[in-house]
């Protein structure tokens, strides 16, 4: 049975109309509970990314995280930290491998690894959704 999330989307007048893939996981907190986050769905993105903040929010001590500067789409550097967060999604649960941004603007982007490997996906323009399966 597919988990469909329809896309987002907005009317620009140079562009015409923008269609926007959001999906939503539950992000296990330090306190045990599951939060749903919507993250942009993002398949040019390797890892998925978090803003600082959330750290607090899944209990992850960035001090002992290791660094890697990476960089955004417009190529500006940004220092990361990579981590794991458990996350739900489909009914299942596992770690997701991901980077917290040393800055709070960050959107949350659900990047390639550790999630593509497990679901089958389809983007529809035709029908304006995104939907997944299990492997």
């Amino acid at each position: 049975m597919p988990i469909e999330f329809p896309y987002s989307s907005k009317r620009t007048p140079d562009f015409g109309l923008i269609l926007t893939p959001y999906v939503w996981l539950e992000v296990k907190t330090a306190k045990g509970v599951y939060r749903s986050q919507r993250f942009l769905f993002d398949t040019g993105a390797d890892f998925t990314s978090f803003p600082k903040s959330m750290s607090r929010v899944v209990g992850v001590e960035l001090s002992i995280c290791p660094q890697k500067v990476m960089y955004t789409a417009n190529n500006e550097p940004m220092i990361t930290f990579q981590a794991k967060v458990k996350v739900r999604f489909a009914g299942e649960e596992f770690d997701l491998p991901c980077v917290f941004t040393d800055r709070d603007d960050t959107p949350f982007l659900l990047g390639r690894v550790g999630f593509i490997e497990k679901f089958e996906m389809f983007l529809s323009a035709k029908y304006k959704r995104l939907s997944f399966e299990k492997k």
